[in-house]
């Protein structure tokens, strides 16, 4: 996701059409927003039965589960620094 849309940013700041900029670093900020809400989301509702899948017993699943809800719930906001880290080419 970085490396495409630092090729997007790059292109367009290279053309010097600050709309297209302004553009690109807008939807890599959306794409980025769904995309790591949706992995919270399913790291979340879907945390015991990835659990069971991998084998987890239950004294590792009640803390793995603690786990899940503090580490993969915040995936929202580590996904951010993906555009982030692309929009400082401008």
């Amino acid at each position: 996701m970085s490396a495409t849309l630092s090729v997007f940013l790059s292109r367009a700041f290279g053309a010097k059409d600050e709309k297209r900029s302004k553009s690109v670093i807008f939807h890599g900020l959306f794409i980025s927003i769904l995309i790591g809400l949706l992995f919270s989301v399913v790291s979340i509702v879907f945390s015991n039965p990835l659990l069971a899948m991998v084998g987890a017993n239950e004294q590792l699943k009640n803390t793995a589960f603690v786990y899940f809800k503090v580490v993969l719930g915040l995936t929202l906001f580590i996904a951010l620094f993906t555009p982030q880290s692309a929009s400082f080419v401008q």
